[in-house]
C-alpha cells in the first residue's frame, strides 16, 4: 500500500499536485488537489502512517480541500 505525490503541469505554466494510491490491485489517482507540493506531501504521509484504506480516500480529500478553503 502506498500514497505518492504526483505533479501535473498546465499550459499556463501552473503546477497542480495530487495523490496516487496503489494497493497492489487498484490504482487511484486524484490530481490537482493543490498548487503547494508540501501540503499534498503531508497528506500522503499521513495517509501512509494511518494505513488509510483507499475506500476512504475521497472523504479524506474532501476534508483536505475544506481545510484549505
Amino acid at each position: 500500500m502506498g500514497y505518492w505525490v504526483i505533479c501535473g503541469r498546465f499550459e499556463d505554466g501552473r503546477r497542480g499536485y495530487g495523490l496516487l494510491h496503489w494497493d497492489g490491485t487498484e490504482l487511484l489517482v486524484r490530481a490537482d488537489l493543490s498548487s503547494d507540493p508540501e501540503t499534498v506531501l503531508d497528506l500522503a504521509e499521513r495517509c501512509d502512517r494511518g494505513r488509510l484504506w483507499s475506500g476512504h480516500l475521497d472523504d479524506i480529500i474532501e476534508d483536505f480541500l475544506a481545510d484549505l478553503g
